[in-house]
């Protein structure tokens, strides 16, 4: 009886990791960013500038043949959303930490025709200057009923309460 239990919990499990969105949060992802069907590793490249010790942030890839994004001023984190608009290629969000202070940037990007558009307006997230976990990050841009959503919060609301908002996908 044992044993049929022990299964019956890893079949369980099983089937609910595989069905789950990978989790792919950091300074490095691997998605198929172009849809030509093979995995594609997304990376972020910094460069100091000599004389004013500036920091500016590259989106670049395994694949030279995708073109790199300025991301510009400060830290970034990567995340892979999928494959949001059904065109076989994985869309990609940027949580973008500001120059200073505790409000980042978050803006999903798309590449169609090889170029990058802006898939999701960019909003902003107060994060109270914490840490925010990559299941957090992961979470923020899904799909759903085949429509695309995201989180948002009332910069007015104290008590940050999520907000569920609908992307009009182009």
């Amino acid at each position: 009886m044992r044993h049929f239990l022990l299964i019956g919990v890893t079949i369980l499990t099983s089937t609910l990791c595989f069905s789950q969105k990978q989790l792919a949060v950091g300074q490095k992802i691997v998605g198929d960013f172009n849809g030509d069907g093979k995995t594609d590793t997304a990376f972020l490249k910094v460069k100091t500038n000599p004389k004013s010790k500036v920091h500016s942030w590259t989106l670049s890839f395994s694949d030279k043949n995708i073109p790199a994004m300025l991301l510009g001023c400060c830290d970034a984190i990567l995340i892979n959303e999928g494959d949001l608009n059904g065109d076989k290629s994985t869309e990609i969000s940027v949580f973008q930490s500001p120059e200073n202070g505790c409000v980042y940037m978050w803006t999903t990007y798309s590449l169609a025709n090889n170029r990058w558009t802006k898939f999701v307006e960019p909003f902003l997230i107060a994060t109270d200057c914490e840490n925010f976990k990559p299941a957090d990050l992961q979470n923020r841009v899904f799909k759903e009923n085949g429509k695309v959503y995201y989180w948002d919060v009332d910069p007015n609301d104290e008590e940050s309460r999520p907000i569920k908002k609908q992307v009009l996908v182009r």
